[in-house]
């Protein structure tokens, strides 16, 4: 009866050790591999195109969105020069420059000039966007270019909140536009 046993006991032995030699080979041999660059794919016929009016100035003093849909906006205009016809989905980013000093909070925008917005909800920009010297990023617009171009108007103040403790401060700023092929 003993001999019984050990066989049996040394047959599951055997197999056990089969068994972890087989699950360590296969997991030795097994080849795993992990992407940690982006997928650049080129187009011939995919183009956006930025076109500005001068330099991003906010308003220097703070005032109500009334008194700031009076004044001149940044003009920017997103164009597409493809051969493609393909629609555009874009993303406007508002980018704060690393020297600013003022606080974004105290920053309001409107891209329709009608309706006041503000700087809240700091985001990442997209994969392959330069972010240097940018200390944050707000997403304002997004939208889908369906014609060659379209006008954009960036009214940018301080609210009218703002206390006398932003007296020599800056806030200095950059657009970026992000497109991608609108999926059909």
């Amino acid at each position: 009866m003993d001999n019984k046993k050990l066989i049996t006991l040394l047959c599951i032995s055997v197999f056990i050790v089969i068994m972890a030699t087989a699950g360590v080979t296969y997991a030795y041999l097994s080849l795993s591999d992990v992407q940690t660059t982006s997928n650049v794919i080129s187009t011939s016929c995919f183009d956006v195109g930025f076109s500005e009016t001068g330099d991003i100035t906010p308003l220097s003093y703070p005032m109500n969105s009334g008194t700031a849909f009076t004044k001149n906006p940044y003009k920017f205009t997103i164009s597409k020069a493809n051969s493609c016809t393909t629609n555009i989905n874009y993303q406007i980013y508002l980018n704060v420059i690393n020297t600013s000093d003022l606080d974004a909070s105290l920053m309001r925008y409107s891209m329709d000039g009608k309706t006041e917005k503000t700087l809240s909800s700091k985001v990442s920009l997209p994969v392959g966007a330069d972010s240097t010297g940018i200390s944050a990023s707000y997403l304002i617009e997004t939208g889908t270019l369906t014609e060659a171009s379209e006008a954009k108007n960036l009214y940018l103040w301080i609210a009218e909140t703002a206390g006398n403790d932003i007296m020599g401060k800056q806030f200095k700023t950059q657009i970026l536009v992000y497109s991608q092929p609108q999926a059909n």
